[in-house]
């Protein structure tokens, strides 16, 4: 579907402009319109751009904008009408502005969405709104982050994942050994001593549909109590879910160290094992489901960057529960051990 899509884009010169903008908006100097009640409106300074809404009757249309600066200002008026069609020049394209402009207008800045509109170059015509088909669709996620597809054109294992060859034979070869894990290891400092704690990241576990993810916990004690100290590692945020950082950097690491065609296959069983439950439930949607989270942790995993680990930037994660006077209870109950002991002396 994204080459039947990859191969539309870039054979029309249109709809590549299209593409392109939602990815990169240009820029195309000034622009004055002049409106249905006499004023004119001028963009000084506007930026083209494109992106996809969401149709009234479902599915995607793409949209196109203009930002910029307004001398005069709007206010924050949300429509006004066309006096006569408004031009922009993009590149070797024309963009022809008709009836109704969505505007939006704060602190000298603009942004102006037309309703309708036509893109010509030479004898070819895209009518605007722009309705996107599937293929389309699911290329414009390539495009957009915060998708679980985005950037998967530019991923060194497209070719791997689009050649059906390699979809057949894609579990038959398994590599025999593969690294246990992975851990993160933080220092606290506790009443002035330190101690270590390391949160595992256990394939076996993840691999058994049980998560892998196993946290550390300090116990240090405080009078008659204990206090409890949980240590757990961040999280990295993706579009369908919040994955724990020591997994993606697993992957990371894997994709980088091993064959691709042995990395990929590792990357596909701890993706399932991490969504066994929701799987388990996807039923007729199970292949939709976990293809496009497997995009999304390939995705995630070559793009982590340890010098930009949320370890860093947003610091470990702990819990602190303090139980009071546990030590007491112990206490107690080896005392009554004691007795129990005594007692049996004394009668025999």
């Amino acid at each position: 579907m994204l080459e039947d899509a990859a191969k539309r884009v870039e054979g029309d010169a249109l709809l590549r402009l299209l593409f392109d903008v939602a990815k990169e908006p240009v820029a195309v100097g000034d622009v004055k319109c002049r409106l249905a009640d006499g004023r004119e409106l001028v963009i000084t300074n506007a930026t083209f751009g494109s992106y996809a809404a969401h149709a009234g009757g479902g599915g995607l249309y793409m949209v196109v904008y203009l930002l910029g600066n307004s001398p005069a200002g709007l206010g924050n008026q949300t429509s006004v009408e066309l006096g006569g069609p408004c031009v922009v020049r993009v590149g070797g394209a024309v963009v022809n502005m008709t009836g109704k402009l969505m505007v939006q207008g704060a602190g000298g800045s603009i942004a102006v969405v037309p309703m309708s509109a036509i893109i010509s170059a030479s004898e070819r015509r895209i009518a605007i709104p722009y309705v996107l088909d599937n293929n389309l669709t699911l290329f414009y996620m390539t495009l957009r982050p915060g998708t679980p597809l985005y950037g998967l054109l530019n991923l060194p294992y497209y070719s791997l994942l689009s050649n059906v060859r390699f979809g057949h034979a894609f579990l038959e070869k398994f590599p025999g050994v593969v690294p246990s894990g992975a851990y993160l290891k933080a220092s606290l400092y506790i009443d002035g001593a330190r101690r270590d704690a390391v949160v595992r990241y256990e394939i076996n576990g993840e691999v058994s549909g049980v998560h892998g993810l196993v946290s550390s916990v300090i116990t240090t004690p405080r009078g008659l109590g204990d206090v409890y100290i949980a240590v757990f590692t961040p999280y990295v945020k993706g579009s369908m879910s919040y994955y724990p950082e020591p997994m993606i950097y697993y992957i990371s690491n894997v994709l980088k160290t091993k064959p691709p065609e042995d990395a990929l296959r590792i990357a596909a069983l701890l993706t399932s094992g991490f969504y066994i439950d929701q799987l388990r439930r996807s039923g007729q949607d199970f292949a939709a489901f976990f293809t496009t989270a497997y995009l999304e942790v390939l995705n995630q995993a070559y793009g982590y960057d340890p010098a930009k680990s949320p370890a860093y930037t947003e610091g470990i994660h702990i819990t602190i529960k303090e139980i009071p006077a546990v030590n007491l209870l112990w206490l107690s109950a080896a005392v009554a051990v004691a007795i129990l002991f005594i007692l049996v002396y004394v009668k025999e």
